[in-house]
């Protein structure tokens, strides 16, 4: 289960989902560390606008948001709640929202055989085209490859062997 607090550790398994991308890591507030640098602490008190859209994005990624709504629930404009989200996360509201979106997708994706159009509902994409262009921008594949291969290599811990995706199966 992906919470809040996992947001504000470094190396949790929602990391990848809201640092920004790049040729250096980056900690679990978007900022760059050097290869071998440390990654600072920063208490989740001092970013209550932060936090407080965090943990409603996390609990409530299936409704459609807007960024005025999340502002008003944290208590800031909708420019302060961004900038300060930008500043401490390196991404925006509205991107964390979408990333929430496609990691809660490729969970459902290797692990049910539920219909990607059913899943793009059910995490809170309009459609299925939408999951899948933010899909294949984040992950690099459409969500069909991405769970072709997760379940690929399910089969493969089973010694279960597989030609290529969607072919045949070698028991």
């Amino acid at each position: 289960m992906i919470d809040s607090s996992s947001i504000f550790m470094a190396g949790s398994a929602l990391e990848p989902a809201v640092a920004g991308a790049g040729p250096h890591r980056n900690d679990y507030l978007g900022n760059a560390i050097e290869p071998g640098g440390r990654e600072p602490h920063v208490p989740a008190t001092k970013l209550p606008g932060v936090r407080g859209a965090v943990e409603y994005l996390l609990g409530h990624y299936t409704q459609s948001l807007e960024l005025p709504e999340l502002a008003e629930r944290c208590g800031l404009s909708p420019k302060g709640l961004r900038g300060q989200f930008k500043r401490f996360m390196g991404i925006t509201p509205m991107e964390c929202l979408i990333r929430i979106r496609v990691e809660k997708a490729k969970r459902l994706l290797a692990g049910t055989n539920t219909p990607i159009k059913d899943i793009a509902v059910e995490v809170g994409f309009y459609d299925h085209s939408s999951l899948n262009r933010h899909f294949i921008r984040l992950a690099g594949m459409p969500p069909s490859i991405y769970r072709d291969q997760k379940h690929a290599e399910i089969l493969s811990k089973f010694g279960v062997l597989t030609e290529g995706a969607g072919a045949r199966q070698v028991v």
